[in-house]
Protein backbone atom coordinates (compact mmCIF):
# COMPACT_ATOMS: atom_id res chain seq x y z
CA UNK A 1 0.00 0.00 0.00
CA UNK A 2 2.45 2.12 0.87
CA UNK A 3 4.53 1.64 -2.38
CA UNK A 4 0.65 2.22 -4.67
CA UNK A 5 0.26 5.47 -2.26
CA UNK A 6 3.34 7.02 -3.54
CA UNK A 7 2.90 5.87 -7.35
CA UNK A 8 -0.40 7.35 -6.42
CA UNK A 9 1.06 10.80 -5.40
CA UNK A 10 3.83 10.94 -8.17
CA UNK A 11 1.36 10.74 -10.86
CA UNK A 12 -0.52 13.25 -9.11
CA UNK A 13 2.30 15.84 -8.83
CA UNK A 14 2.99 14.67 -12.74
CA UNK A 15 -0.08 16.04 -13.67
CA UNK A 16 -0.31 19.06 -11.28
CA UNK A 17 3.13 19.62 -13.18
CA UNK A 18 1.71 18.78 -16.65
CA UNK A 19 -1.36 21.19 -16.03
CA UNK A 20 1.23 23.58 -14.93
CA UNK A 21 3.05 23.56 -17.81
CA UNK A 22 -0.01 23.58 -19.91
CA UNK A 23 -1.08 26.80 -18.48
CA UNK A 24 2.46 28.35 -18.93
CA UNK A 25 2.28 27.39 -22.72
CA UNK A 26 -0.93 28.84 -22.96
CA UNK A 27 -0.17 32.34 -21.68
CA UNK A 28 2.72 32.57 -23.90
CA UNK A 29 1.13 31.74 -26.81
CA UNK A 30 -1.35 34.35 -26.10
CA UNK A 31 1.21 36.84 -24.99
CA UNK A 32 3.30 35.86 -28.83
CA UNK A 33 -0.43 36.68 -30.65
CA UNK A 34 -0.54 39.74 -28.93
CA UNK A 35 3.45 40.63 -29.46
CA UNK A 36 2.41 39.88 -33.13
CA UNK A 37 -0.45 41.67 -32.94
CA UNK A 38 1.62 44.84 -31.61
CA UNK A 39 4.30 44.17 -33.95
CA UNK A 40 2.13 44.54 -36.68
CA UNK A 41 -0.09 47.52 -35.56
CA UNK A 42 3.62 49.20 -35.01
CA UNK A 43 4.64 48.34 -38.73
CA UNK A 44 1.53 50.30 -39.85
CA UNK A 45 2.07 52.91 -37.48
CA UNK A 46 5.70 53.39 -38.74
CA UNK A 47 4.46 53.87 -42.35
CA UNK A 48 1.89 56.35 -41.13
CA UNK A 49 4.46 58.31 -39.32
CA UNK A 50 7.01 58.23 -42.05
CA UNK A 51 4.30 59.94 -44.06
CA UNK A 52 3.62 62.21 -41.69
CA UNK A 53 7.16 63.33 -40.95
CA UNK A 54 7.30 63.80 -44.74
CA UNK A 55 4.44 65.87 -45.01
CA UNK A 56 5.39 68.38 -41.96
CA UNK A 57 9.05 68.76 -43.16
CA UNK A 58 7.77 70.06 -46.06
CA UNK A 59 4.81 72.25 -44.08
CA UNK A 60 7.95 73.71 -42.44
CA UNK A 61 9.72 74.70 -45.60
CA UNK A 62 5.99 76.18 -46.51
CA UNK A 63 5.66 77.90 -43.24
CA UNK A 64 6.78 81.11 -44.29
CA UNK A 65 4.25 81.88 -47.36
CA UNK A 66 1.45 80.19 -45.97
CA UNK A 67 1.36 81.95 -42.42
CA UNK A 68 2.31 85.56 -44.37
CA UNK A 69 -1.06 84.66 -46.50
CA UNK A 70 -3.23 83.37 -43.38
CA UNK A 71 -1.79 86.87 -41.78
CA UNK A 72 -2.95 89.07 -45.06
CA UNK A 73 -6.22 87.06 -44.70
CA UNK A 74 -7.17 87.56 -40.81
CA UNK A 75 -5.92 91.99 -41.24
CA UNK A 76 -7.65 92.44 -44.34
CA UNK A 77 -10.11 89.79 -45.61
CA UNK A 78 -12.57 89.73 -42.58
CA UNK A 79 -15.63 91.31 -43.73
CA UNK A 80 -15.35 89.49 -47.34
CA UNK A 81 -17.25 86.43 -48.67
CA UNK A 82 -15.50 83.19 -49.48
CA UNK A 83 -15.50 84.09 -53.10
CA UNK A 84 -13.43 87.17 -52.61
CA UNK A 85 -11.35 85.90 -50.21
CA UNK A 86 -10.55 82.46 -52.06
CA UNK A 87 -9.86 84.92 -55.25
CA UNK A 88 -7.64 87.50 -53.14
CA UNK A 89 -5.77 84.58 -51.15
CA UNK A 90 -4.94 82.54 -54.87
CA UNK A 91 -3.27 86.50 -56.19
CA UNK A 92 -0.82 86.14 -53.00
CA UNK A 93 0.40 82.86 -53.48
CA UNK A 94 0.96 83.66 -57.06
CA UNK A 95 2.92 86.88 -55.78
CA UNK A 96 4.33 84.91 -52.87
CA UNK A 97 5.64 82.54 -56.00
CA UNK A 98 6.73 85.33 -57.92
CA UNK A 99 8.86 86.97 -54.87
CA UNK A 100 10.43 82.78 -54.42
CA UNK A 101 8.72 82.76 -50.83
CA UNK A 102 7.67 79.18 -50.06
CA UNK A 103 4.62 78.28 -49.75
CA UNK A 104 1.82 75.30 -50.29
CA UNK A 105 0.53 76.63 -53.67
CA UNK A 106 -3.00 76.55 -52.37
CA UNK A 107 -3.79 77.91 -49.10
CA UNK A 108 -6.54 76.92 -46.64
CA UNK A 109 -6.89 79.13 -43.74
CA UNK A 110 -8.23 76.14 -42.08
CA UNK A 111 -5.51 73.69 -43.01
CA UNK A 112 -2.49 76.72 -41.55
CA UNK A 113 -4.14 78.20 -38.47
CA UNK A 114 -7.04 75.67 -37.90
CA UNK A 115 -7.06 72.75 -34.96
CA UNK A 116 -8.89 70.13 -35.59
CA UNK A 117 -9.96 68.91 -31.64
CA UNK A 118 -11.20 72.88 -31.72
CA UNK A 119 -12.74 73.04 -34.61
CA UNK A 120 -14.58 69.94 -33.77
CA UNK A 121 -15.69 71.18 -30.28
CA UNK A 122 -16.55 74.73 -31.80
CA UNK A 123 -19.16 72.64 -33.94
CA UNK A 124 -20.37 70.80 -30.89
CA UNK A 125 -21.13 74.43 -29.79
CA UNK A 126 -23.22 74.90 -32.51
CA UNK A 127 -20.55 76.32 -35.28
CA UNK A 128 -21.39 75.48 -38.45
CA UNK A 129 -18.80 73.08 -40.16
CA UNK A 130 -18.53 74.66 -43.36
CA UNK A 131 -14.75 76.25 -44.30
CA UNK A 132 -16.48 79.57 -44.46
CA UNK A 133 -17.62 79.57 -40.68
CA UNK A 134 -14.65 77.68 -39.37
CA UNK A 135 -12.84 80.61 -41.13
CA UNK A 136 -14.51 83.12 -39.53
CA UNK A 137 -13.89 81.74 -36.06
CA UNK A 138 -10.50 81.59 -36.69
CA UNK A 139 -10.22 85.26 -37.83
CA UNK A 140 -12.34 85.99 -34.51
CA UNK A 141 -10.08 84.12 -32.33
CA UNK A 142 -6.46 84.82 -33.57
CA UNK A 143 -7.76 88.57 -35.01
CA UNK A 144 -6.96 91.83 -32.60
CA UNK A 145 -9.60 93.99 -32.81
CA UNK A 146 -13.31 93.11 -31.55
CA UNK A 147 -15.43 91.32 -34.14
CA UNK A 148 -18.63 92.61 -35.54
CA UNK A 149 -20.93 89.71 -36.38
CA UNK A 150 -23.55 89.95 -39.41
CA UNK A 151 -26.04 86.83 -38.51
CA UNK A 152 -28.96 86.75 -39.45
CA UNK A 153 -29.86 83.13 -38.70
CA UNK A 154 -28.15 83.91 -34.64
CA UNK A 155 -25.74 80.45 -35.52
CA UNK A 156 -22.76 83.21 -34.34
CA UNK A 157 -24.33 84.52 -31.43
CA UNK A 158 -25.47 80.75 -30.10
CA UNK A 159 -21.72 79.96 -30.49
CA UNK A 160 -20.12 82.69 -28.58
CA UNK A 161 -22.37 82.41 -26.32
CA UNK A 162 -21.38 78.87 -25.70
CA UNK A 163 -17.69 79.66 -26.46
CA UNK A 164 -17.27 81.91 -23.45
CA UNK A 165 -19.68 80.15 -21.65
CA UNK A 166 -17.53 78.73 -18.38
CA UNK A 167 -15.80 82.11 -18.59
CA UNK A 168 -19.47 83.78 -18.24
CA UNK A 169 -19.58 86.11 -20.74
CA UNK A 170 -21.63 88.79 -20.02
CA UNK A 171 -24.72 89.64 -23.08
CA UNK A 172 -25.88 92.82 -23.25
CA UNK A 173 -27.65 95.54 -25.82
CA UNK A 174 -27.32 98.96 -26.29
CA UNK A 175 -30.57 99.62 -24.82
CA UNK A 176 -29.57 98.22 -21.40
CA UNK A 177 -29.38 101.52 -19.06
CA UNK A 178 -25.80 99.77 -17.95
CA UNK A 179 -24.43 98.59 -20.91
CA UNK A 180 -22.12 100.46 -20.11
CA UNK A 181 -20.89 99.60 -16.82
CA UNK A 182 -21.15 95.53 -17.83
CA UNK A 183 -18.78 96.74 -20.79
CA UNK A 184 -16.35 98.51 -18.01
CA UNK A 185 -16.78 95.93 -15.76
CA UNK A 186 -16.05 93.19 -18.56
CA UNK A 187 -12.78 95.13 -19.70
CA UNK A 188 -11.28 95.27 -16.19
CA UNK A 189 -11.76 91.98 -15.28
CA UNK A 190 -10.87 90.17 -18.51
CA UNK A 191 -14.44 88.66 -18.86
CA UNK A 192 -16.04 88.04 -22.52
CA UNK A 193 -18.76 90.66 -23.56
CA UNK A 194 -21.00 90.61 -26.36
CA UNK A 195 -23.38 93.20 -27.67
CA UNK A 196 -26.18 92.13 -29.43
CA UNK A 197 -29.03 93.11 -31.61
CA UNK A 198 -26.94 96.59 -32.47
CA UNK A 199 -28.40 98.81 -35.81
CA UNK A 200 -26.20 100.58 -38.42
CA UNK A 201 -25.02 103.12 -36.12
CA UNK A 202 -22.84 102.52 -32.89
CA UNK A 203 -23.01 104.23 -29.25
CA UNK A 204 -20.49 107.03 -29.74
CA UNK A 205 -19.51 105.36 -25.78
CA UNK A 206 -17.51 102.93 -27.00
CA UNK A 207 -15.90 104.21 -29.95
CA UNK A 208 -12.56 105.17 -27.98
CA UNK A 209 -12.23 101.14 -27.19
CA UNK A 210 -13.83 100.53 -30.68
CA UNK A 211 -10.57 102.29 -32.35
CA UNK A 212 -7.94 100.61 -30.27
Amino acid sequence: MDRLGKLKKALQDSQDELNDLQAQLEDCNARLIKAESLINSLAKEKTRWKALSEELSIDLVNLTGDVLISAGMIAYLGAFNSVYRDEVADKWVKKSSEFKIPNSGTFSLKRVLGKPVEIRQWNLWALPSDDFSVENAIITKTARRWPLFIDPQGQANKWIRNLGKDEKIKVCKFSDGNYLRHLEAGITNGVPVMIENIGVDLDPAIEPLLQK
